[in-house]
């Protein structure tokens, strides 16, 4: 599976039968990233709304669907429950907000939901969740758990990530190359792209021998990055997040 009219058929298929619009639905991960090896699954991830009625009852709903199915693994969120994530700074779901690869999109509901995210963006909390991901790939590379280059990568990524928030306070951008290019020196970068063609070129679960001299490098733009992990300003009122869902439910 590997057009894009394929995607959002299967897209399609999964969300017919509840009855919902989809706003957004992007890849995420490493197809989104920029470092799919061969065999990388289509991680399909997406927002959707019900109709209003949907809303109004006093029972707890069930606001995600999902399905994996062979290389297809889809998961979606309800808008009511990626707002309340959003406002905790919820690092996929801003991700999915960033995508390079959209699959389908409400033009006027990107946008507001990219303004919503800019707006109450949390650069600390984002920092750290990027922060613990690039410290487990470090560990799971030298204590041999996961040594291998989707590891390495996802990582790296992590840290570099990490840096622009530090130096920007605002989101990282969601493909690897932006960071890359900025924050590795050229002989990091020499080093770097010979091991993305490796990836490129193996399986997601192919072990290698520098994994040490991976880990290393992520090390070392970790280290830098937590010692500036910024602040987070004081949370945005509610209203906000009120307001951008009637909005977008097509209530006010």
């Amino acid at each position: 599976m590997a057009e894009s009219h394929q995607i959002k058929a299967r897209l399609e298929e999964l969300t017919a039968p509840h009855n919902v619009s989809v706003l957004h639905a992007v890849e995420s991960g490493s197809r989104a990233w920029g470092f799919a090896s061969e065999d990388s699954d289509y991680d399909v991830r997406f927002i959707y709304v019900h109709p209003v009625s949907w809303y109004l009852s006093v029972n707890e709903r069930r606001d995600i669907i999902e399905l994996l199915d062979g290389d297809f693994d889809a998961g979606g969120w309800d808008l009511r429950k990626a707002l309340r994530l959003m406002r905790k700074g919820n690092v996929p779901l801003l991700e999915w907000l960033g995508s390079p690869v959209i699959y389908q999109s409400d033009p006027a509901a990107l946008s507001r939901l990219s303004a919503l995210a800019a707006r109450t963006f949390l650069p600390e909390s984002a920092a750290h969740h990027y922060l613990s991901m690039a410290r487990k790939k470090v560990l799971q590379l030298n204590s041999g758990e996961n040594r291998s280059l989707k590891a390495g990568f996802y990582g790296l990524r992590a840290a570099l990530c990490a840096r622009h928030i530090a130096d920007e306070k605002t989101m990282a951008p969601v493909p690897f190359a932006p960071s890359a290019d900025r924050y590795l020196s050229p002989d990091e970068a020499e080093r770097v792209n010979a091991w993305l063609r490796q990836k490129e070129a193996g399986q997601e679960k192919d072990q290698f021998s520098e994994h040490a001299e991976f880990a290393s490098l992520i090390q070392t733009h970790l280290t830098i990055a937590e010692a500036n992990v910024p602040r987070n300003p004081e949370k945005v009122s509610a209203d906000l997040f009120d307001e951008t869902f009637k909005h977008l439910l097509g209530v006010m």
